[in-house]
């Protein structure tokens, strides 16, 4: 590999440098015969190294003897030195990551230099939880997940009670605006949808809010692309067939999916994680907390939710471990 040419071997533990190794041309292949290494029909009794070339690729074979493998099928570890350039883009949040190699068996290790400056990486600080970058934020590792010093917060998705015991079970109750999205598989722009068993007081489509009880109910008939009466309907404006069961009628015909939102009551057991935190997750996937959206935790005065403190990033949990964003 041109790019990346090794110039130290390092083989159960005792290092050669590659340039210092004998160079054997001949094309004479080395043999294992009765279990006695030969070259040439000679038995071989230090380390060398055959070099071929095909095209602009170099193609070296570097042969041990049982002096330094230690016998017949014995396992043996190697380690490469080598002397390679790479670019890498910094990311997103301004630090970059300088792997140490594609295979996770090897590692970088003596100097490298970044941007002209060496550094000596066996005296590098180890850092077990190294830092991760999160929609252009940094995350750093340790500690209980809290933010702001704050232990219950929330992002625009989800609420974060932290600091609590691993696997716990929490009953959490929701007072909050649901999300539900439906299919639009009309051409007219009809979106005909049922809440089923559910009669909601009100339903919010598009940013307006429809009070049920409000609402005249509509002939389901007429519901049809081919019926000059839904023709005739206003666009852009929901419809009631009974408590349970609406039609929507947009003028974007390009739409294939219809978000609607309707108030929910209901529990949920939430387990902690394994670093201590506890994920409680809007109701409404599709847009997140509302004003006027309540949580309760294992009983407590309900939280309004919009007036806890929110987070720029949600917390992450790995292998144990809780990152949250650099200070």
């Amino acid at each position: 590999n041109n790019a990346s040419i090794p110039t130290v071997i390092t083989f159960n533990g005792t290092s050669d440098s590659i340039a210092t190794i004998p160079i054997v041309t001949e094309k004479t292949p080395y043999k294992c015969v009765d279990g006695m290494p030969q070259w040439k029909g000679t038995p071989q009794s230090s380390v060398f190294q055959t070099s071929s070339q095909k095209n602009s690729a170099i193609s070296k074979n570097i042969y041990y003897p049982p002096s330094r493998t230690g016998g017949a099928l014995k396992q043996v570890f190697l380690a490469y030195t080598a002397d390679e350039k790479v670019s890498i883009k910094a990311n997103t949040c301004g630090f970059i990551v300088i792997p140490g190699s594609a295979n996770s068996r090897r590692k970088t290790s003596g100097t490298f230099s970044v941007a002209g400056n060496p550094i000596d990486v066996p005296n590098l600080p180890v850092n077990p939880n190294p830092p991760q970058c999160v929609n252009a934020r940094t995350l750093v590792g340790g500690g209980n997940a809290s933010q702001g010093g704050a232990t219950l917060y929330r992002t625009d998705k989800a609420i974060y009670l932290t600091g609590i015991t691993p696997g716990s079970l929490n009953v959490i109750g929701y007072d909050a605006l649901e999300s539900k999205i439906f299919p639009i598989k009309s051409t007219c722009g009809l979106a005909y949808f049922s809440y089923k068993k559910l009669s909601p007081a009100t339903v919010r489509v598009s940013g307006t809010t429809y009070t049920s009880a409000s609402m005249t109910l509509s002939n389901s008939s007429i519901f049809d692309c081919a019926s000059s009466a839904y023709t005739a309907l206003p666009a852009n404006a929901l419809y009631k067939i009974d408590n349970a069961t609406f039609v929507y009628k947009t003028s974007d015909l390009s739409l294939k999916r219809l978000v609607t939102e309707i108030p929910m009551t209901l529990s949920k057991n939430i387990a902690v994680n394994a670093c201590g935190f506890v994920t409680i997750p809007s109701l409404n996937v599709a847009n997140g907390f509302s004003a006027g959206d309540k949580v309760t935790i294992n009983g407590s005065t309900p939280y309004n939710v919009t007036s806890l403190p929110l987070a720029p990033v949600a917390p992450l949990c790995r292998n144990g471990v809780a990152y949250t964003p650099a200070p």
